[in-house]
């Protein structure tokens, strides 16, 4: 189902977030066979009669249809009468329905029949196309966007309205699109809209449950970046990057906030959040894949029947980042890891729990990892027949180098950072059991650790017996600082094999 939704966007898309206008000549059949062309290349079947009346294509009973093997899905889209006017001075103008159904149809799990038919609806929608026929523009604007359920069948049993509704819609949209065309078709867009909100309920069928899930965004913007072959095996990702398929595209979002409740007998839960905003972005090319993940001050309620006590929580900062290669290839190739948790604070509820006399520092924690390094890819990851051998089979990356580019834990008064370079060798396997062989070094700072331990002792949270053994430990790889409370340690592996604290050997 969700393979289907992702698939199914590329047809939405082009209806309604099409890009710069370039003053040439395009007529009415050049900008449909762009968009035939198009979906034929990435899959779909098309289908539509054509008519041509003085300066208006018209297209009538379109319809896109592809299927999902992976999911046993049909994923269908049916556009109804599409216009396309040639406006006279070199642009076309294009006229799409109000509404246009979307059906997916399959197997669930249970292997029961279903179909699930979401209106596609749009109002006060204008979009001109211009340029020429290798290269063309589109401008659009719409008042509202919107996508909502109509109808949900399983095992021939159709779910009323009350048993499962969802509803999303977007304001005031401009956007552009510009697809150049050659052996490799590039499409460039950007969209922006004041507002999105969604709104999504299930009540189980026996009425022992409900879930709904409702949120909104002030405001969302996109943006993307795509090459695609001028065809494509879409059920290969592995031969669609091997053919030059590559996509770059990011959705940026303002304040907002959601809200999730499920209620099923006499389980509850619910999580409330909000944020000042955000990024999500994600890149496919033969260098790897790549996923970015930002939001701002965000604060997080949580309660349930399985949480002993309301959770509060809030963050100045979350990142993830994340760059992974995919295609084998006989030189390193460079991979990455950032995770940020900055300004974290939880509520004194919390707190009371295990701090209830107020020892421990409750000032907000950070916690910092950021990694970088090569590896050499043996495999292409998507290859389908490489995913099944995964768990079973021999790695399909060797790690040759691993830079901690920072690495910092701050929390109840104490605060650990660090950085490090380390190279591996992967003819060696045996100097540590069957691991290859590190090379490098690995600088750590840790200040305020000794009077951390201190206050965990004296909260009965810490016996004082594994406290001396941690202070033993410190002392055995670590050296003062100049500060109050501070420790400094230099970790090295050598060529030899051998591991070396702060230069004396110790293994």
């Amino acid at each position: 189902m969700i393979s289907a939704f992702s698939r199914g966007s590329t047809a939405i898309f082009l209806c309604t977030f099409s890009a710069n206008i370039t003053h040439a000549d395009i007529s009415a059949q050049d900008v449909w066979s762009d968009w035939r062309a198009y979906m034929l290349g990435t899959g779909y079947e098309i289908s539509g009669t054509e008519q041509m009346s003085g300066d208006t294509l018209t297209v009538s009973d379109t319809m896109l249809a592809i299927d999902l093997p992976e999911d046993a899905v049909r994923f269908e889209m049916r556009l109804g009468d599409l216009s396309f006017t040639e406006n006279g001075d070199g642009t076309v103008a294009v006229n799409l329905p109000n509404v246009m159904p979307i059906m997916m149809s399959g197997t669930n799990d249970s292997d029961e029949p279903f179909e699930a038919i979401l209106n596609y609806t749009q109002t006060g929608f204008s979009m001109v196309a211009s340029g020429d026929p290798e290269d063309m523009t589109y401008n659009y604007t719409a008042a509202s966007v919107g996508l909502n359920l109509d109808q949900v069948t399983v095992n021939n049993e159709v779910f009323p309205p009350d048993m499962a509704a969802f509803e999303m819609t977007m304001a005031n949209i401009t956007g552009t699109t510009r697809m150049q065309g050659g052996d490799m078709r590039t499409y460039t867009q950007r969209a922006e809209t004041d507002g999105l909100s969604y709104d999504l309920m299930i009540n189980d069928p026996e009425g022992e449950g409900e879930l709904v899930f409702r949120g909104s965004s002030d405001t969302v913007g996109f943006e993307s970046v795509s090459t695609l072959p001028e065809m494509m095996d879409t059920d290969n990702m592995a031969a669609m990057i091997d053919a030059g398929f590559a996509g770059d595209g990011s959705v940026s979002f303002g304040p907002g906030n959601s809200l999730l409740t499920f209620e099923e007998g006499a389980e509850t839960f619910s999580y409330e959040s909000t944020s000042e905003g955000g990024l999500m972005s994600a890149t496919l090319s033969p260098e790897g894949i790549g996923y970015v993940i930002e939001q701002n001050d965000l604060s997080v309620n949580m309660a349930g029947s399985e949480i002993p006590l309301p959770i509060s929580l809030n963050m100045a900062e979350i990142v993830f980042d994340m760059l992974i290669p995919v295609m084998e290839g006989e030189d390193p190739q460079e991979f990455g890891l950032t995770m940020v948790l900055g300004d974290f604070t939880m509520s004194d509820l919390i707190w009371g729990i295990f701090d209830p006399t107020g020892q421990l520092p409750r000032d907000p924690a950070t916690i910092v990892v950021d990694l970088s390094g090569m590896a050499r890819v043996l495999a292409d990851l998507f290859d389908p027949e490489v995913a099944a051998q995964m768990e079973s089979g021999p790695p399909p990356a060797e790690l040759t180098a691993l830079t901690v580019t920072e690495l910092e834990v701050t929390a109840a008064g104490a605060s650990l950072t660090g950085s490090g370079d380390f190279t591996f060798d992967n003819t060696d396997v045996t100097t540590f059991d069957g691991l290859p062989r590190p090379t490098g070094a690995m600088d750590l700072r840790l200040v305020g650790g000794n009077g951390l331990l201190d206050k965990l002792v004296a909260m009965g949270l810490l016996p004082e017996d594994q406290a001396g053994g941690a202070r033993m430990m410190m002392g055995l790889f670590a050296v003062p600082g100049d500060g109050e409370d501070t420790l400094n340690s230099r970790l090295e592996i050598n060529d030899e094999g051998h591991i070396l604290a702060n230069g004396q050997r110790i293994q």
